[in-house]
């Protein structure tokens, strides 16, 4: 991990082609390898609430794009344009916090079959 005060890399931050991250911390920039995710253990609960970020961000994100709708969750939300993303994604989340699959809302489908075969695959590899 190198730190870098350069005038060039000042304002870097993000990532490059999925192998270096440039990560701000103040006024130093961390240059660092993208992070290897793949053997990230994630809890039911962790999965169900990215299940919940997926169809929120759809449903925000078909708002969004059509206009009328645009203009009436801004008017029934009573929020500006700018805060308007941001404000749905909270309000699908509050409607739909009981919802068992919450992809069905919003017309996705998350395959549990596969997710519960995939465990009981990798299982297998280990024994």
């Amino acid at each position: 991990m190198a730190t870098t005060k350069s005038l060039l890399l000042m304002k870097a931050s993000g990532q490059i082609n999925k192998e270096i991250v440039f990560k701000r911390y103040g006024d130093k920039t961390v240059i660092t390898v993208y992070p290897n995710m793949s053997k990230v253990k994630r809890s039911e609960k962790q999965k169900r609430m990215n299940d919940m970020m997926e169809a929120a961000n759809k449903a925000a994100h078909d708002v969004m794009k059509d206009d009328k709708l645009k203009m009436e969750a801004q008017v029934r939300l009573n929020v500006t344009s700018n805060k308007l993303y941001t404000s749905l994604v909270s309000e699908f989340i509050q409607l739909h916090k009981d919802d068992e699959d919450p992809l069905k809302a919003v017309g996705l489908i998350r395959n549990l079959y596969l997710r519960k075969n995939n465990k009981a695959r990798k299982l297998r590899r280990y024994k």
